[in-house]
């Protein structure tokens, strides 16, 4: 139930997810449970609660897994550092997001030998952290870095490709270089849509990246129809409470 319901959360069938993570801690409950079992479960529940946006539920999920973990259980730790850092970066709070990047990687730096999956993925998160405190210049050296590295463990098209490539136009975009991010966005657009399907979350972050952009250069009425459409979907898959569509209304 544990990692059906994780499979669940990232092919984005929420209520799947949440039905089977909650059934998972209901059984688990009151008894005894090794404890790396309980801190997947609690991991995963952190896990699929930031998916959703319901950062009190994963902060509180994250605090029982601390519980749960010990000293010797860096890499947990380390994961879990992890998702509050993406959360203190959604909730406006770059230095301190950047601040548990930076802790987390010197823990991954020391455990896994490069190439590493988690590596690679971390120097994307950094690089999203410097990209929210301005310095366009470090984060694309971070973007940059992860690409290599991702390019030395997978075979295109793939998902860590492609989340980088949308992180790049994201930086370009930031810089006001918005032919640069249609480029990049298209890249990441592209891949996505061959791997996930055109109503994926991520297959419709790397279309919003796209659709601003497009914006920016004043093509308001492709704009326009590219927000509409990005709407819908996005309703198809949170309903209307949800941070993701009402940033896209906005941006309509």
């Amino acid at each position: 139930m544990t990692e059906l319901g994780d499979v669940f959360t990232a092919i984005n069938d929420y209520p799947m997810a949440d039905s089977l993570l909650r059934l998972a801690e209901a059984i688990y409950e009151g008894r005894d449970v090794p404890k790396d079992e309980l801190g997947d479960l609690y991991m995963k529940l952190a896990g699929y609660s930031y998916q959703v946006s319901n950062y009190n539920d994963a902060k509180e999920y994250i605090a029982k897994a601390f519980n749960v973990f010990g000293e010797e259980d860096k890499e947990q730790i380390g994961e879990a550092n992890l998702i509050l850092a993406h959360i203190s970066g959604d909730e406006g709070k770059p230095e301190e997001s950047d601040s548990l990047y930076l802790e987390v990687l010197k823990v991954f730096e020391e455990i896994y030998d490069p190439p590493h999956v988690s590596l690679a993925e971390l120097y994307t998160f950094v690089g999203i952290s410097k990209r929210y405190l301005l310095d366009y210049e470090l984060a694309d050296s971070f973007y940059q870095k992860s690409l290599r590295m991702s390019r030395q463990l997978y075979e295109e098209p793939h998902t860590e490709i492609a989340y980088t490539y949308n992180h790049i136009a994201s930086n370009f975009y930031n810089q006001g270089k918005y032919e640069d991010t249609i480029e990049y966005g298209k890249k990441g657009l592209e891949q996505r849509e061959a791997i996930l399907g055109p109503d994926h979350i991520e297959t419709i972050a790397s279309a919003s990246n796209v659709a601003r952009a497009t914006a920016n250069l004043t093509r308001y009425e492709e704009a326009v129809i590219a927000y509409k459409d990005l709407v819908k979907r996005m309703e198809n898959l949170f309903g209307q409470k949800h941070n993701y569509v009402s940033a896209t209304y906005n941006s309509l």
